[in-house]
């Protein structure tokens, strides 16, 4: 996403946290996937409708892991997601809406939680319950995974045990007033401390300043991909042929399946859309690193921080990446400034704190 729109994203977001805590309700899975974007209403449009703004659906035979047969039990067919992103006009609304209340709990009554591991704050992961502080843990992941758009710690971490190794080399030692933790065999905290094993100690220290320097932003060059764009799926009234591929669908959805028979034979390619920028009327707000190619190499999917470190030893190409656009510095310096607040174990800021903080000024 571009800066200003990740920005305005979590104002909001944090906004919303605000008035939950204000409400007395811990909302307890902070995370990028339970914030929404809002689209605007489509209820006025009839079936051909949906399918000029947002393509035709893209379905294909439901096959088995073992390659038998489905039973008369299964689905005659399988659909794919549907890639709002790929709409023919712009239908985002730029408001956000905060989901995954399973977790949510009463501030009065706190309990421990168990979110992604990633997002888990320190104390919640030696045991303690969940609390205010602990969403705006969250949100702090929150905001840095939505700017850099990788997380902040390394896809190794699936539990707490994990997470309290990676937080020590960013962010130092336990306090003292905390009570040594120990782990079960899943890497959850246990009181039984005969039973449990005692966190991984680690010499590493990592710097949070020197990670968010590192993040790169949209390259301001030529991207040699943009001349093939993708073709948008048209609905032809007309014409209602299937190419052969397509002869298993019934009759009832078949009607509405009218796909180009030299579309069908690479349905993988068609549906493959990581190589394809996003649609002209996104591009003031995001941004898609893997539909860049640049000398040739397409860069890796995730972008974020050191793409360069994820491709072969092609120095050449590594040289070209790191001349990419990182950060601005006064951006940069500001993150950092907010995020160092946040990801303290003792005295962290509040939500309302966070939104009186200048970064949100660069919007």
């Amino acid at each position: 996403m571009k800066p200003h729109f990740v920005q305005a994203l979590a104002y909001q977001a944090t906004e919303i946290l605000r008035d939950l805590h204000a409400h007395g309700i811990c909302h307890g899975n902070i995370r990028p996937g339970n914030l929404l974007l809002r689209i605007r209403n489509l209820d006025h449009l009839n079936d051909q409708g949906i399918y000029r703004l947002l393509g035709q659906p893209k379905i294909d035979e439901l096959k088995t892991e073992s390659g038998r047969i489905p039973g008369p039990e299964a689905p005659r067919y399988i659909v794919g997601f549907l890639d709002f992103m790929s709409s023919g006009e712009d239908i985002l609304l730029n408001e956000v809406s905060l989901i995954g209340f399973d977790h949510a709990f009463e501030i009065s009554s706190p309990r421990t939680s168990e979110p992604l591991p990633e997002f888990l704050a320190p104390e919640v992961a030696v045991g303690k319950p969940a609390s205010p502080a602990s969403d705006v843990w969250a949100l702090g992941v929150t905001i840095l995974n939505m700017r850099s758009g990788i997380s902040l710690f390394p896809y190794h971490v699936d539990c707490a045990a994990h997470l309290i190794t990676e937080c020590l080399k960013y962010f130092g030692e336990l306090p003292n007033s905390w009570e040594e933790p120990f782990y079960d065999e899943e890497g959850r905290p246990t009181s039984d401390g005969a039973a449990g094993r005692a966190r991984e100690v680690s010499d590493e220290i990592h710097s949070l300043k020197q990670w968010i320097c590192d993040i790169w932003d949209e390259p301001t060059q030529v991207n040699e991909n943009e001349s093939t764009p993708a073709a948008p799926f048209i609905v032809q009234d007309e014409d209602r042929s299937l190419p052969k591929s397509c002869e298993w669908l019934n009759d009832d959805i078949s009607s509405i399946i009218n796909y180009d028979p030299q579309d069908i034979d690479c349905l993988a390619a068609v549906h493959d859309n990581t190589k394809r920028p996003y649609p002209r009327h996104y591009a003031n707000r995001v941004w898609k690193p893997s539909a860049f190619k640049i000398n040739g190499t397409y860069l890796p999917e995730d972008g974020g921080v050191g793409w360069f470190a994820y491709l072969p030893g092609n120095s050449d190409v590594e040289d070209k990446l790191k001349a990419l656009p990182r950060i601005s510095t006064r951006e940069a310096d500001m993150l950092y400034d907010l995020l160092r607040k946040i990801f303290v174990y003792v005295g962290r800021i509040s939500a309302e704190d966070i939104l009186g903080h200048p970064w949100f000024g660069m919007v």
